[in-house]
């Protein structure tokens, strides 16, 4: 049984003695965000203005509409993209950080970790659009069934609508959950191959079976650190009631709260995994 809050206060302690030297990720992991979503809401601005533009121009309907749209889908990834090369470069420096060591300038992994990112982002969405595609045609085909039963206005039509909007709810919820339990079962999945040096499908496996062989271990952790981040949402929500207090606010998930996690996850993946079977990059490490 792995003591859970003692990790998590481990890497608190760890994170608040050098934070200095694992900062510098986290902080442009901020200035991407705030930029990406500056330009998400640029893209958006000529959004109330669509309806009249499609009746006067087509051709500003597409640039100032439809156009936008495809952006804002095209920026998501390369944020995503983006986000996940910062964090792979940054898993390394914080490991080194948990286990006391000289910590290395994460700007010199990034080269190393870009196939991981590339790899990771690629599979997640893949497992994303394969998980809710069946979703996607449940909605399109019972989206028929509840319009042509309202237009009907029968009692039967009106039965049978209310079945159809219970089925819906009712898979919505299934593939939420299931999207739980695949995250959940992926917990190391970024940090096996990062610091352990695994291939994408080695990693796979390897998290499936360290969070099956430690499962109220790696449960609680999740929870923690659930709850966590909706006690920071809930003292955010307090924090933007005073203006003196919203810098904090911004900076607390970002700067503190997700090194903290990240740190916490590295310890874990290293009490219930690593301890039995080092990854190659653990071991490159020490020899140096």
């Amino acid at each position: 049984m792995v003591d859970v809050a003692k990790i998590i206060g481990n890497a608190i302690d760890a994170y608040r003695a050098d934070w200095r030297k694992v900062i510098a990720p986290f902080l442009v992991l901020f200035i991407i965000s705030l930029i990406f979503g500056v330009l998400v809401f640029l893209l958006r601005l000529p959004g109330p203005f669509c309806r009249s533009l499609e009746s006067q121009s087509v051709y500003a309907a597409l640039l100032l509409c439809y156009f936008p749209e495809v952006a804002q889908a095209v920026l998501g990834l390369a944020e995503e993209l983006v986000s996940y090369l910062v964090i792979f470069a940054a898993l390394i420096p914080l490991w080194e950080l948990s286990k006391g060591k000289r910590v290395t300038d994460w700007s010199a992994h990034i080269g190393e970790q870009l196939p991981n990112a590339l790899k990771v982002i690629l599979f997640r969405v893949g497992l994303n659009v394969f998980i809710a595609l069946p979703l996607a045609f449940f909605i399109a085909l019972n989206m028929g069934v509840i319009v042509a039963a309202v237009q009907s206005g029968s009692g039967l039509a009106g039965i049978l609508a209310l079945g159809s909007i219970g089925m819906l709810i009712a898979v919505v919820l299934f593939v939420a959950v299931l999207m739980v339990v695949v995250n959940f079962l992926l917990t190391f999945l970024e940090v096996g191959m990062a610091v352990g040096g695994l291939g994408l499908f080695a990693s796979i496996n390897a998290s499936i079976r360290a969070v099956m062989a430690n499962l109220v271990d790696v449960f609680l952790f999740n929870l923690v650190w659930w709850l966590i981040r909706m006690a920071v949402a809930a003292v955010g929500l307090i924090m933007c009631c005073t203006v003196v207090l919203i810098p904090l606010m911004i900076i607390l998930n970002p700067l503190i709260v997700r090194p903290v996690e990240w740190t916490s996850k590295i310890m874990l993946w290293d009490e219930i995994s690593c301890g039995k079977k080092e990854g190659k990059a653990v071991k490159k490490k020490k020899k140096r």
